[in-house]
């Protein structure tokens, strides 16, 4: 396999995992979003602009207050790790710390 063909599958693997992304917060919100944010968030996921999607999601819910799960905000901690130095990121990882971990539902420990 060429050195292109490499760096082409791991960009395509990567928009996979952003896309996957993208769909679980627009999942995770959409109680919380009204018809206009939905079709927003769906036309940009569809037409391939997730990062544009998952920086609105991160905004709304932060503005919103939506309590996410804890395991998908340490996703998009993880997802804002590989963006280290965009002009977004500070802003978004803000988001992230400041709001949605203290509101990040956490799993309830299993009763004997």
């Amino acid at each position: 396999m060429s050195r292109f063909e490499h760096e082409r599958e791991v960009r395509f693997a990567r928009l996979v995992r952003e896309a996957d992304l993208a769909w679980a917060l627009a999942e995770a919100t959409k109680p919380h979003l009204n018809t206009v944010e939905r079709s927003h968030v769906y036309v940009a996921i569809g037409v391939g602009e997730t990062f544009a999607a998952i920086k609105y999601l991160i905004a709304l819910a932060a503005g919103k207050r939506i309590a996410l799960p804890a395991e998908l905000v340490q996703l998009c901690q993880r997802w804002l790790d590989v963006h280290i130095g965009q002009e977004d990121e500070r802003y978004l990882r803000r988001h992230i710390e400041q709001v949605l971990i203290p509101y990040a539902l956490r799993s309830k420990p299993e009763q004997d």
